[in-house]
């Protein structure tokens, strides 16, 4: 019986390292094979002199999904199954940035702001907690109410001992943004479901100011975030608490699109459209990653497994569009990345980062295709 014993593990072994075998080398000849089919889109396109920026017509926002046997899902289900944990994201979806190795280096001390004081400790994890565009930044402060400081990017040096001008609010701030279309435009979100907004006068400001351009009562409860169209002027979402979603056209500060949000996802973390604006992704409460297609009904287009902790996420689009970045906490609080195909939504990659409280924020470089993962520390 020993030498049976001895005889069956081996083979259960060999077996099951089989069965991976197969399931890597069928994983990784599908994965081929979708690179070759982009790389003849991409031939085509050049060919056609329509140059490098018509690569977005081959993103999932612009070309159809191509559908998969039966047979060909249950053996990528089957290969995922036995490698999604293990594989790193550039043995995934290969190589896609000639960086490999990134130092990060701070300006010289001439480009500082320094002596930044007081910074807000009740800020939440849904809110970023440094905005900033190309000519200055806005950083929420302690004190009565809600305050946000905003700092000439043009005006560097050390900050006075006294006062910092600022904008003041009569109740908390959770979330702000600036207008990609408009660098003197800040939009801020209090805990009241008040949106306020603010024009920064040329060269900053010189005092401080509880007068904005215009303020409108946008949810019922407490906003979770703000998030400007990247390519609509003047188009803003938001959330709250009072379990819905809105599309707002600030000109007129009305709603254009209203979107309820179902009770089990408690709690919104995370919001981002894609590179196309067509459609947007959110990650909640409920550990479900969902992508939605606000002007076609349905809306909700799409469901998957996301982070599932409750300490918060974030979620964002990569490589024009194609794959969808969601980061958040697993149930014993570690820190994770997970990877989805915007093309059919599923899950490509998850990686492990380490344990801790904060909340990652990712910033993606299209430039480069580098991802950028920051955390707050208490």
């Amino acid at each position: 019986m020993s030498g049976n014993a001895a005889n069956g593990t081996p083979q259960s072994s060999r077996g099951r390292s089989r069965r991976q075998t197969v399931a890597e080398t069928f994983l990784a000849q599908m994965l081929e094979r979708e690179r070759r089919q982009e790389a003849e889109v991409h031939t085509e396109i050049e060919r056609a002199g329509e140059g490098p920026s018509s690569m977005a017509s081959a993103s999932p926002c612009n070309s159809p999904h191509t559908e998969q046997t039966p047979s060909d899902r249950v053996k990528v289900e089957e290969a995922r199954a036995l490698n999604l944990s293990t594989h790193r994201v550039d043995t995934v979806f290969g190589k896609v940035s000639k960086f490999r190795n990134f130092k990060a280096s701070p300006l010289h001390q001439s480009f500082h702001i320094e002596n930044l004081r007081n910074i807000s400790s009740t800020c939440p994890s849904e809110s970023v907690l440094i905005q900033a565009n190309s000519e200055r930044a806005a950083v929420p402060l302690d004190g009565n109410g809600g305050r946000v400081a905003v700092f000439e990017l043009s005006k560097p040096g050390k900050l006075p001992d006294g006062v910092v001008p600022c904008l003041i609010h009569s109740n908390n701030v959770l979330d702000f943004a600036w207008d990609p279309f408009d660098n003197y435009r800040l939009v801020v979100a209090c805990d009241d479901g008040w949106l306020h907004v603010w024009k920064i006068p040329p060269g900053g400001l010189t005092e401080s100011t509880s007068e904005p351009a215009h303020s409108f009562v946008a949810h019922m409860d407490r906003i979770s975030f703000i998030n400007f169209h990247p390519l609509a002027q003047g188009v803003l979402a938001t959330g709250s608490a009072d379990m819905c979603m809105r599309i707002w056209d600030l000109s007129n500060r009305v709603t254009k699109i209203f979107i309820p949000i179902e009770e089990e996802q408690i709690q919104l973390f995370g919001f981002a459209w894609s590179p196309c604006g067509t459609k947007f992704a959110t990650v909640s409460k409920d550990g479900i990653l969902r992508v939605y297609r606000p002007r076609v009904e349905p809306i909700l287009i799409a469901e998957a497994l996301g982070p599932n902790g409750f300490r918060g996420g974030r979620v964002i689009w990569v490589l024009n569009g194609r794959y969808i970045i969601a980061v958040g906490f697993n149930r014993t609080c570690e820190r994770q990345i997970h990877m989805y195909n915007a093309s059919n939504y599923e899950k490509v990659s998850t990686i492990g980062m380490d344990v801790s409280p904060s909340v990652l924020i990712p910033y993606y470089d299209e430039d480069s295709s580098v991802l950028f993962l920051t955390g707050r520390v208490r």
